[in-house]
């Protein structure tokens, strides 16, 4: 049995952030209903790349889900919904702030309706403060994190990182708000608002060092390339066939990395025999050290790292990711089954429960493929009055 089994979730989200919370909630066994606007679905549905008319993007985030179509602006069908709320035990919505307050359909409308219902709700900026009636989205808040302004070569310009990693930061912060607000209910028997903000969330998890780093000595952090920004040896060399990442910046790991490597002469130069000297040192390190690296091939390299239990990794391309070993043998690739892109593989769950048995992947739901089902089972809606409400 998985932990969320028995939960219910109404599911208003698009595009990253709020699908891939429900979908970390769907994977730890909560229903999760998708509800989405007639005829047009999640606008990711629409986005490149597809297979045969269906979008990768959306079957990675919406598989596990049932979608049914509702329009929140139709009396009737907004009826439907507030129905559907008295059988839920969470909502979970990324409209911009105001949204659902325009379709009478806030918290503060829904928990006069079910007083214990959870309701979360992913932005930009949160529900309050000055920027809260702003859109946002993840390019603006990786830029306005400060995350740009430390990412890319030293002296370089700002540069975004190559996935939309706001987005997935604030789906599992919101995953975790609404998990804690499930504990809460059961022990207080109350419902709760969630709101989590995308800039709050880079702000508290990816940017928290660099954060602290300014608050305590006031010197603004800049780009360090591939290097880090405290520490030496720790960054990228080339080998002979590509490159490495080498994180050893203690100075045991430093030690035996240099006598495993024949260089024990590295270690024992006084400008890098200790942590502090070779990070202010660590152009010279990297001139002494590289020659020793560009006479090895990249697995050469990371077969003595691995022999002597030092931290390192290969950088790999997104091929090399798809058919990597130690994802495989997690079972981190899955098969998902889609009306008409047929098999599609994508990414499976990461985490790894002895309550919750690895799981088949579910398919990604046809737009509102489930809105008979779910109308007719779980509201006892007749054939004749499911119709009416869609005239």
């Amino acid at each position: 049995m998985r932990p969320l089994e028995g939960i219910r979730i109404l599911d208003l989200t698009q595009f990253v952030a709020g699908p891939l919370c429900t979908l970390t909630l769907c994977d730890l066994g909560a229903e999760v209903i998708k509800i989405e606007r007639p005829g047009f679905g999640d606008d990711t549905r629409n986005e490149t790349p597809a297979r045969n008319g269906t979008s990768a993007k959306f079957i990675s985030c919406n598989r596990g889900k049932k979608s049914i179509e509702l329009n929140l602006k139709d009396p009737r069908q907004k009826e439907i919904f507030i129905h559907l709320v008295k059988k839920s035990d969470v909502v979970v919505e990324n409209y911009k702030p105001g949204t659902m307050k325009k379709f009478g359909l806030d918290y503060e409308v829904l928990k006069e309706i079910k007083p214990d219902i959870i309701y979360a709700a992913i932005s930009g900026f949160g529900q309050t403060g000055p920027y809260s009636s702003r859109g946002a989205l993840d390019i603006a808040i990786q830029a306005m994190s400060g995350f740009m302004s430390i990412t890319g070569e030293k002296g370089g310009k700002p540069v975004k990182a190559g996935t939309s990693i706001a987005d997935v930061v604030a789906g599992l912060y919101g995953v975790i708000g609404v998990l804690a607000a499930l504990q809460n209910r059961a022990n207080t028997g109350e419902g709760q608002f969630v709101d989590v903000a995308m800039l709050d969330s880079m702000a508290a998890s990816v940017m928290v060092n660099e954060i602290a780093r300014y608050n305590t000595n006031g010197i603004v952090p800049v780009p360090q390339g591939n290097r880090h920004a405290a520490s030496a040896p720790f960054q990228e060399f080339a080998t002979k066939d590509g490159s490495i990442m080498v994180c050893c910046p203690t100075n045991a790991q430093f030690k035996t990395l240099m006598e495993a490597l024949g260089h024990p002469e590295i270690y024992e130069d006084p400008r890098f025999k200790e942590q502090q000297e070779r990070y202010q040192n660590k152009d010279e390190l990297e001139e002494a050290m590289q020659p020793v690296f560009s006479e090895l091939t990249t697995a050469e390299v990371a077969k003595v790292m691995a022999q002597n239990g030092l931290p390192f990794g290969e950088i790999n391309k997104v091929s090399d990711v798809a058919k990597n070993e130690q994802l495989i043998a997690r079972d981190m690739f899955i098969d998902v089954e889609d009306s008409k892109a047929g098999s599609f593989r994508t990414v499976g769950f990461p985490l790894k429960m002895q309550s919750m048995p690895y799981q088949p992947a579910y398919r990604s739901p046809a737009l509102g493929e489930d809105t008979h089902d779910v109308l007719s089972q779980l509201l006892d809606m007749s054939d004749e009055e499911i119709t009416k409400a869609f005239e």
